[in-house]
């Protein structure tokens, strides 16, 4: 980890979903009466991707392959989870909360990253 190296265990894809996107969904929800009802669904990415997708974008937008050991560090805890099938859904509400799509998972690594 020192290097930023991760290994990888089972694959599992995710629907990364930034905490802005989250953030500006709950804003609607609360501040736009009528706007949502009903059971909580899934608020996701646009799509589930595998962790070969995720490094392969890590590397086009670091330069490098590995990852800072934070993002090594919340990787591998998503890990088992993913594994387990629980972020596999991609679903349109959030996108429809927002009136955009969502951060894709290169758009949240590439600001990140910037940061």
């Amino acid at each position: 980890m020192e290097r930023g190296d991760a290994s990888r265990p089972a694959d599992g894809p995710v629907a990364w979903t930034g905490h802005d996107d989250l953030a500006e969904a709950a804003a609607a929800t609360l501040t736009e009466e009528g706007r949502f009802e009903g059971p909580t669904p899934p608020l996701t990415g646009p799509a589930a991707l595998d962790f070969d997708a995720v490094a392969e974008t890590a590397a086009q937008v670091t330069g490098r392959h590995g990852a800072p050991a934070p993002i090594a560090d919340l990787m591998l805890s998503i890990f088992a989870a993913a594994r387990n099938g629980e972020f596999t859904a991609d679903d349109p509400t959030l996108a429809g909360l927002i009136g955009r799509e969502p951060a894709t998972f290169r758009m949240l690594l590439e600001h990140t990253w910037a940061e």
